[in-house]
């Protein structure tokens, strides 16, 4: 019954991520400059295992509080993967941002060697991909009148999952980067 918080919270959520990014993304620039490209991939190790420590604390937030039993993240796991089995639209969202998310992100270690190989220092290649964090922040924020104006959720979506593809599709136009 508080469906209308909804929107709010996973905003905040988004824009807490947005600015882990960015922070990220800035740091990395440093990092790079200094370790050389492979260095920031390699430091994303601290937050993955930091953040796989924190998933193995979770408990089911339903349980109620009065039950002794704790869920662990094993149960949870197999209850999530069970219900996108039975429910197949749920399903289908999934595996589309995990997708579009993992092109996403794949994207930012591709573009960089071009980005060097236009000469360009690599205490940048932070800047310019908190720029573009800073891009995505503008077209999130314009969902309300892009949607309409695409023609619906559903064109909006087959767009927001094209545009990596296209970018994709233009960094291999450009040839071998190293």
């Amino acid at each position: 019954d508080r469906v209308g918080e909804a929107g709010p919270r996973i905003a905040r959520i988004n824009a807490a991520q947005l600015v882990g990014i960015v922070t990220g993304a800035l740091g990395g620039g440093v990092i790079a400059a200094q370790l050389g490209v492979r260095a920031p991939m390699a430091c994303q190790a601290i937050p993955i295992a930091a953040a796989a420590l924190l998933a193995i604390t979770l408990v089911d937030p339903t349980t109620p509080v009065a039950h002794s039993r704790v869920t662990s993240y094993r149960a949870l796991l197999t209850s999530g993967i069970r219900r996108l089995r039975a429910d197949r639209p749920l399903a289908l969202l999934v595996v589309d941002m995990v997708l579009v998310g993992g092109f996403g992100w794949t994207l930012i270690w591709l573009y960089q060697p071009l980005l060097a190989r236009a000469g360009i220092a690599q205490s940048w290649f932070g800047i310019i991909h908190a720029v573009l964090c800073v891009a995505q922040i503008a077209v999130l924020r314009s969902v309300d009148w892009l949607v309409p104006l695409l023609g619906g959720r559903s064109q909006y979506l087959r767009l927001a999952a094209a545009v990596p593809g296209v970018a994709m599709l233009g960094l291999a136009a450009q040839g071998n980067p190293a």
